[in-house]
């Protein structure tokens, strides 16, 4: 049985080269998606946690037990690498009537700095926790 004859869009390449890499290409992009997706799900979780530790440290209470995602940028870390940063915004209270905020920052899954604006009646105006 004699093979079929390929088409060539160009003189080295025939048009199934052409779809497979069109493919591949979607492929690609998707699996690159879904990482970062769950990457953000994974550093959002560390964000957390370092909310409530520094909450909890200073007797206070984390409200709503969450925090956002308010920036994201790319960054160098301490090896050279590029990595993302992150910035995570949460609120927490004292007494339960007034809201206040803190701010975590990740670099890759590491914390780089934990920033709380702290009641007027506490020590300190700021506290900022470095890790």
């Amino acid at each position: 049985m004699p093979l079929p004859k390929l088409r060539y869009t160009h003189r080295f390449y025939p048009l199934s080269t052409k779809k497979t890499m069109v493919e591949g290409l979607i492929i690609c992009t998707c699996i690159a998606i879904t990482w970062l997706w769950l990457d953000g799900i994974r550093c959002k979780d560390i964000a957390r946690a370092a909310g409530k530790r520094a909450c909890e440290d200073l007797q206070l209470q984390l409200l709503d037990d969450t925090v956002a995602n308010i920036k994201t940028r790319l960054t160098r870390n301490q090896q050279g690498s590029i990595t993302l940063l992150r910035y995570y915004r949460f609120e927490f209270t004292q007494t339960g009537e007034h809201r206040y905020k803190g701010t975590v920052q990740l670099i890759g899954h590491r914390i780089k700095h934990i920033h709380l604006d702290t009641p007027d009646d506490l020590e300190s105006s700021r506290q900022t926790f470095l890790q």
